[in-house]
């Protein structure tokens, strides 16, 4: 069984995976993510780690699927633009799922995307248009089954925050 722990820098961080028994520790992506390129991560329930860092282009942060045993890894995110993903992941408790919060589509306009682990690359954009000036807030959450997204953000009206809630089961987001 593994475990994994961070060494907190100002806003990067190294990932470190600890072998529970032998407590043989192994660093997660120093060769991939050159400087600690690292800005969040999570566990997925068979022991898998989901990576936020920045690999092909400095600043711009993407989600990577990794063994904790370290080796390549996976890019699970779309094309990213600006600065990409932002700190802050829900899993679907099968681990199957996961949503992200990115600046992936238009520049500065933070939205809410799912990734199904089996289809990497392939996402889907959750919320619904946004106004002029509209954002998804970190505030969203995942369905156990993976089948419903909940999220806040200024949707419809200008700096009105309000709840949302997706249908997520027939691959394609049903309107907010």
């Amino acid at each position: 069984m593994r475990t994994v722990i961070e060494s907190k820098g100002n806003t990067e961080r190294d990932v470190f995976t600890v072998k529970l028994g032998s407590l043989e520790i192994a660093q997660l992506g120093n060769t991939t993510f050159p400087g600690s390129r690292i800005i969040d991560h999570a566990l997925l329930p068979d022991g898998r780690v989901l990576l936020v860092g920045a690999q092909e282009t400095e600043g711009v942060f993407e989600l990577f699927l990794s063994s904790p045993n370290g080796g390549a890894l996976t890019k699970l995110s779309g094309p990213q633009i600006s600065g990409g993903l932002l700190p802050g992941l829900a899993i679907s408790a099968d681990g199957t799922k996961v949503l992200y919060r990115a600046d992936q589509d238009v520049a500065g306009q933070f939205e809410l995307y799912a990734v199904s682990i089996a289809n990497p690359g392939v996402t889907v954009k959750v919320n619904g248009s946004l106004t002029k000036g509209g954002q998804v807030s970190r505030v969203f959450s995942l369905s156990a089954t993976g089948d419903r997204a909940t999220y806040i953000a200024v949707q419809e009206q200008t700096a009105a925050a309000e709840i949302y809630t997706v249908d997520l089961s027939n691959g394609t987001p049903d309107a907010s």
